[in-house]
């Protein structure tokens, strides 16, 4: 998902996507300036697998140093650590952050493959345990665990008897499995023994002798983490960090819990991540947030870990862009607590590897997440949702990206009142979720997104619990009871999804002021929808909130308009009620201007190359008099939105026919990038 385009530090306006300066004061937010231009310090060499390396070297490029905690302890604001080719087995923490105008970057060498790993070498002896299944043991080094034994820690969230350890193969990750009787029968395999002093491993047996291959064991919880909370400043750039046994992310609000990233800011702030590969974490990739919603206990952290939680107002500022975060157990990066912090040209893949089931895990999860961009990424076969913002946000922006193939919802806001901007993402083939879903949110715009053949709905929207968040737009800032109110789904162009295209509660008093309109709604063939049936809608009871008979009122009282013939089934009821397009226009007053269209051929994405085709016919959404959405000036591929008659859905310059989109976020080129052959991507 890298593009050709500049990043920009910045991106959206500071006139409604910025938390107000009176909320920043009554939060206790202090803004902080962007770097500066960095002046130029001193550079600090690493290089392990030269033969004059050593720790007690000056650190020039004719003497460098060993490891890069060397080089971390000595690092001070405006000086650069360089590090050459290698594996380095080490947590890397830095001991001071830089300054305004002065961080500390952390650099890969150009061009060299650097890999900083949580694990050591398993050197064995292999002992076979059953010739037949090619089954070997071998005794753990206590001495290389920094804290608790990861193969005697249970690991909370995961189903069975799993540990928070684990293996690696000449660089392919063995399944962990609960007993013996699972590990003869799962080539590939492993399993703790002898209270986790020592492993079984189920080797393929075309591999031979086991201590002719490279066996890696996690034994870090963190690899590139500082022990002191709030440094600031801070560059890390191009490596690859790998094999962490972190814990997972659990009840991490609590005292006794938090958000352990494999790499972590570590409540920081001004931090820049960038091209670097994080993958392989037990559990979390990486954190940028303040770890928790507590002060960490003395237990809670990794031994030296400083605990204390740092002034509110104070983590973020950071820029995460261009990594490729991808195969991490529970979740990909997530957030607590931070303000500022852009997300962009990213790729996550196949996060929450391992199926932890903690209710945290997502490829971007935040909490309390304010002034956030989340733009151009690159969301592909995750086993959870993609993005997940949770329990209060303000002014957050998610816009340009490319959503494909979610176990779970595309794109979920949960718990706050916003406001939230979902513009000129294309949400694609969910395995079991929709492509669009909120619950106990308010403030959300949707405008502009692809929604394309989602498992259930193309945007589902209701109250399900009875808690309480932050209403930051409202004059004192307290606690109120959530709703699904102040929601606009508009300009959409929504296709072929299975269960239906829009839910929504009908208007109650914790369901105001929502508006769905100048949408087209596309009837595809790859579901039940296709064939000629209508896009289905429905009503949502927000889980028994909106008791059968005030339902079916708020329904019935509005079908004067349609003949009796056309009228809804109540036998469908109490639940939700199935809608026709007219139906649910006459019944809710949502899509006035709405429009339906039957493509003759699917829309398709493919998976690989990122080829989207899209066949129009007669531009159907081509309606009159479409306002524009404050804040979305530009489409998916960076092309200008007409602020008279805007077109719906994120292509502002189709072409009637068959049109082949290459949905990189290198498309952000102009047109000229838009448009490619299939043969010129295979």
């Amino acid at each position: 998902m890298k593009g050709p385009r500049e990043i920009k530090m910045i991106r959206f306006s500071s006139r409604s996507m910025f938390l107000p300066s009176f909320l920043m004061i009554a939060f206790g937010i202090v803004p902080i300036c962007a770097s500066a231009v960095p002046r130029q310090g001193r550079i600090w060499v690493v290089a392990k697998d030269n033969p004059h390396a050593s720790d007690q070297n000056a650190g020039t490029a004719e003497e460098p140093f060993k490891t890069i905690s060397q080089a971390a302890l000595l690092a001070k604001p405006g000086d650069q650590v360089l590090v050459h080719a290698g594996v380095y087995r080490e947590r890397v923490a830095p001991a001071r952050g830089g300054e305004e105008g002065l961080p500390i970057t952390y650099t890969a060498a150009s061009g060299e493959s650097v890999i900083v790993t949580g694990s050591e070498v398993l050197r064995g002896p292999f002992f076979a345990v059953d010739q037949r299944t090619s089954a070997y043991t071998a005794k753990l080094d206590p001495g290389v665990f920094p804290g608790e034994n990861p193969y005697a820690t249970h690991a909370n969230g995961l189903a069975g008897r799993k540990t928070l350890g684990q293996i690696f193969v000449d660089g392919v990750p063995f399944l962990e499995v609960d007993d013996a009787t699972q590990l003869r029968s799962i080539q590939s395999s492993w399993m703790a023994t002898n209270g986790g002093r020592s492993l079984i491993i189920h080797f393929p047996r075309q591999m031979g002798n086991p201590n002719q291959h490279l066996v890696e064991y996690s034994v870090r919880d963190r690899v590139f983490a500082p022990y002191k909370r709030g440094l600031g400043y801070i560059t890390v750039r191009g490596f690859t960090f790998e094999h962490c046994a972190n814990p997972g992310l659990g009840s991490f609000w609590e005292a006794n819990g938090h958000q352990a990233g494999m790499v972590s800011t570590r409540s920081g702030n001004h931090w820049i991540v960038e091209e670097n590969v994080i993958r392989y974490a037990k559990s979390l990739g990486l954190d940028f947030g303040a770890e928790g919603g507590a002060d960490q206990g003395p237990n809670s952290v990794s031994p030296g870990d400083d605990g204390n939680r740092v002034a509110d107002g104070s983590v973020g500022w950071d820029l995460i862009q261009n990594n490729t975060i991808v195969d991490n157990g529970e979740a990909g990066t997530e957030g607590d607590g931070s303000h500022f912090v852009q997300i962009i040209d990213n790729t996550f893949e196949r996060n929450n590897a391992l199926g932890w089931t903690a209710v945290e895990e997502a490829a971007i999860k935040t909490h309390f997440f304010f002034n956030g961009l989340i733009e151009g990424n690159l969301f592909r076969d995750n086993n959870c949702p993609a993005v997940w913002i949770d329990n209060t946000y303000s002014h957050v922006r998610i816009t340009r990206n490319v959503v494909l193939n979610s176990a779970e919802e595309g794109i979920f806001v949960e718990l706050g009142f916003g406001p939230v901007l979902i513009d000129n993402n294309i949400v694609a083939y969910t395995r079991a979720g929709d492509g669009i879903y909120a619950h106990d949110s308010s403030g959300i715009t949707v405008a502009h997104n692809l929604l394309l053949a989602n498992a259930d709905w193309g945007i589902f929207m209701r109250v399900v619990t009875d808690r309480k968040a932050f209403a930051l737009n409202s004059s004192n800032h307290a606690l109120a009871l959530v709703e699904t109110s102040n929601e606009r789904i508009v300009e959409n162009l929504i296709i072929d999804n299975y269960r239906g295209a829009v839910s929504l509660p009908p208007h109650w008093n914790r369901s105001r002021s929502n508006v769905s309109d100048f949408n087209v709604f596309a009837a595809g063939s790859q579901y039940q929808w296709g064939g000629g049936f209508d896009p289905v809608f429905a009503f949502d009871n927000c889980g028994g909130r909106i008791g059968p008979e005030e339902l079916r009122r708020a329904v019935f009282k509005h079908l004067q308009s349609l003949p009796k013939d056309r009228w809804p089934s109540s036998g469908l009821w109490p639940e939700i009620e199935l809608l026709t397009f007219d139906q649910w226009r006459a019944i809710s007053g949502f899509e006035q201007h709405s429009v339906t269209a039957r493509f003759k051929k699917p829309s398709s994405i493919n998976g690989n190359s990122l080829m989207l085709s899209l066949t129009v016919e007669g531009f159907p959404w081509k309606m009159q008099n479409i306002p524009s959405v404050d804040e979305v000036a530009r489409d998916f591929f960076d092309q200008p939105l007409s602020q008279q008659n805007p077109v719906p859905g994120p292509f502002q310059n189709l072409s009637q026919g068959e049109n082949d989109l290459l949905l990189l976020s290198g498309a952000f080129a102009g047109k000229e990038g838009m448009k490619a052959t299939r043969e010129e991507v295979q």
